[in-house]
């Protein structure tokens, strides 16, 4: 199951220039002060949700309330090829949290045909946080679990710390646009266009396996993004253990460190499954069985001290959970690379952690692996 959650204004509506209009008649200015002024707003640090004075609320509701009467008035469009898209994913549960009027968003939203649960404007509460909280409470999730789909710097300042800063999702055609937001956020947690929203959504076990439209999607992604591919793995066994590895002490970067089960770059005319399939083998000598999910996207620069001249500088790293067919005594190490590995379960991970020779990606990345997998 998908927990998605939209903005409105410039994610689902193409509201921008129609209330740059009301704005601009409003204020009593032309439109380019009114663009000017509105857009300023989303680009710094302002008091935002329950932070709002109960001055500040009252002066944003009337606004708010007459914005809203004004621009459901003019008519405006929505976004309907990326409705099109949502449309497509199966087996999610869908909510808009907005600082829209309510009453005019519900009654735009009825011809998208989706079933949200939630319809949460400015009526409803003055603090995204709030209404998002209300939302995850009301569907029983844990707040990690939800997606939330903006197009300014505001949300992702409001929500990143209640949150998984990796499921805030930017989007390119609302009103900041990919620059700014490339600000906040990573390229890859930024769509370009409509149907990246598959991309960036934790993919089904059956998206997973060998000469996918998924994976091959994945590395035409990259390719667009002018970025390398790097695979990484966590390989987990019977007793849903995940094994790391120790880096040799001889290595150039993060030497005697603790790592993932195994990892590389593609190489020429390689799949990501095929890739898959040869770092786990060379780094393990077990074989792959399944891709059980994807658990992290990554993008990274490789540092000037490791740079050649031929290789693409820029990277994005996809971190899978995988098993073995393999019988787990014909495990090896990789020689000159490693000098220990490890099945660990989470209490394990806790207490490596507390070395200096775990790096807190790597932690990080870990436990939620191993979280994820103990349910």
């Amino acid at each position: 199951m998908q927990f998605l959650i939209f903005d409105f204004d410039g994610v689902l509506g193409d509201t921008l220039e129609p209330l740059v209009k009301v704005n601009a008649r409003v204020d009593g200015t032309d439109e380019s002060t009114a663009r000017n002024k509105l857009l300023s707003y989303y680009d710094k640090k302002t008091p935002h949700g329950k932070e709002k004075s109960p001055q500040d609320v009252e002066k944003w509701a009337k606004f708010y309330e007459t914005l809203g009467i004004e621009l459901h008035q003019n008519g405006y469009n929505l976004f309907d090829d990326f409705i099109k898209e949502i449309s497509k994913i199966s087996n999610a549960k869908l909510a808009i949290v907005s600082s829209a009027n309510t009453i005019f968003a519900k009654q735009v939203l009825k011809q998208t045909h989706l079933d949200f649960t939630h319809i949460l404007g400015f009526q409803d509460h003055h603090s995204k946080e709030e209404k998002v909280k209300i939302i995850a409470k009301d569907w029983g999730v844990d707040m990690n679990e939800l997606y939330y789909f903006t197009d300014t710097k505001t949300d992702f300042w409001e929500l990143e710390n209640i949150l998984d800063k990796t499921k805030i999702i930017g989007c390119a055609w609302g009103w900041q646009g990919f620059d700014k937001l490339n600000e906040v956020l990573p390229e890859n947690q930024i769509l370009k266009e409509f149907s990246d929203i598959h991309l960036v959504i934790e993919p089904k076990e059956s998206d997973l396996i060998e000469k996918s439209i998924y994976l091959e999607n994945l590395k035409n992604w990259c390719q667009r993004d002018s970025r390398g591919i790097v695979v990484s793995g966590c390989l987990l066994n019977g007793d849903k253990k995940v094994l790391i590895q120790r880096r040799s002490p001889n290595r150039r970067l993060y030497p005697d460190f603790w790592e993932l089960s195994f990892g590389g770059h593609l190489v020429d005319n390689e799949s990501i499954f095929e890739a898959i399939q040869r770092e786990m083998l060379e780094e393990t000598n077990l074989s792959l069985d399944k891709i059980n999910g994807l658990i992290q996207i990554y993008d990274w620069e490789v540092p000037d001290s490791s740079r050649k001249d031929s290789d693409n500088h820029l990277k994005r790293e996809f971190v899978f959970v995988v098993t073995t067919k393999s019988n787990l005594s014909e495990l090896k190490i990789e020689d000159g690379k490693v000098t220990e590995q490890k099945w660990i379960n989470l209490e394990e991970l806790e207490e490596l952690n507390k070395s200096d020779k775990m790096d807190e990606y790597i932690y990080k990345l870990l436990k939620k692996v191993l979280i994820n997998n103990s349910l």
